[in-house]
């Protein structure tokens, strides 16, 4: 659980970044290309995405998908799609925690097994906490990407920091 909101403040982060101090996109560019996914086309639904109030892992994840570049380093390569399946081996642990069958009244799966699928689960979720850029990381791209077409090869250094309140 503790993976999971570091990792979804982080994505927060960059999604906060890349609207309101990159101004690479809007967010009612992010919620359009979001709704032309399947899943909210064929419901008829808009995501739920808000840069003041939480969104959901799930959501954050696709939404970061939508433009992410891993320049060529390999911790990043795929990273969205490594963060969902673990977002899904993580709701799959923390449901099965207290799921039983009504008619039988046993567990699903043998106690044992699960703590092994709980302890790789985390293990997963610390390495990818560990991969996730922090704040800075994203803006320092985020950057890169906007002054590159001005001819510049990174963002004037003088010109924008990054300070945490």
């Amino acid at each position: 659980m503790i993976c999971e909101s570091i990792i979804t403040d982080r994505l927060h982060s960059h999604l906060h970044l890349r609207i309101e101090v990159a101004n690479l996109c809007t967010m009612e560019d992010v919620v359009t290309r979001l709704s032309q996914k399947k899943m909210f086309s064929d419901a008829g639904k808009s995501p739920e995405i808000s840069l003041h109030k939480p969104s959901s892992l799930f959501i954050l994840i696709m939404a970061v998908g939508l433009d992410f570049h891993h320049h060529d380093q390999e911790q990043y390569k795929n990273l969205p799609s490594r963060l969902d399946r673990w977002r899904e081996s993580r709701n799959k642990i923390a449901h099965t925690m207290t799921y039983t069958r009504p008619t039988h009244k046993t567990y699903d799966q043998a106690f044992d097994a699960f703590l092994a699928l709980a302890k790789t689960c985390a293990t997963d979720g610390k390495d990818l906490t560990a991969v996730v850029p922090t704040g800075t990381d994203w803006y320092d791209d985020a950057m890169r990407r906007q002054f590159r077409p001005l001819g510049f090869e990174a963002s004037p250094p003088s010109m924008y920091c990054w300070c945490s309140p």
